[in-house]
């Protein structure tokens, strides 16, 4: 089986030229086939996952820089940002799941990404190694309440 045969295609002239009992078929048809705004939504998506994932595994790329940065002598205490990173995620996704079954996935999603814009933002900023961990378990907190509110956007488009 050729990979090309999941891919949607338009119907056949046969099909779009049925005159009886035909239309049926075409429109259950045409409606199975991807428009340019789902495409554009699965791009969106797939974007939106690379800036993320970049954006939480870049600090563990860059390790050895950030320690001559904020004169930090050993790796390991450096780590802990890592492991903020990925605590406060999940914490992140609970906070914000609960909330927005309470008041709706919209204006958290917003809260979310304004969040996030806040402390990418914020990270250059940066003086100190405490700060920086601060705003990288803030970044992890929003990053994670985006998860639940996005993919349920998704179900519903």
């Amino acid at each position: 089986m050729r990979i090309t045969n999941c891919l949607p295609r338009l119907p056949s002239k046969s099909i779009q030229t049925q005159s009886t009992g035909g239309t049926s078929s075409l429109l259950a048809r045409l409606d199975r086939i991807l428009t340019a705004r789902h495409v554009l939504y699965v791009f969106v998506a797939f974007m939106a996952w690379l800036t993320d994932s970049f954006n939480i595994f870049v600090v563990s790329l860059s390790l050895k820089r950030l320690s001559v940065q904020y004169g930090i002598g050993s790796l390991e205490e450096l780590s802990l940002a890592l492991s903020l990173t990925h605590l406060f995620r999940s914490a992140g996704a609970f906070v914000f799941g609960l909330m927005a079954d309470r008041f709706g996935r919209r204006w958290l999603l917003t809260l979310n990404m304004l969040g996030i814009s806040g402390t990418v933002l914020g990270t250059t900023f940066i003086l100190d190694y405490s700060d920086f961990l601060v705003v990288r378990g803030l970044f992890a907190f929003f990053l994670g309440g985006t998860y639940g509110t996005a993919l349920q956007f998704r179900e519903f488009w």
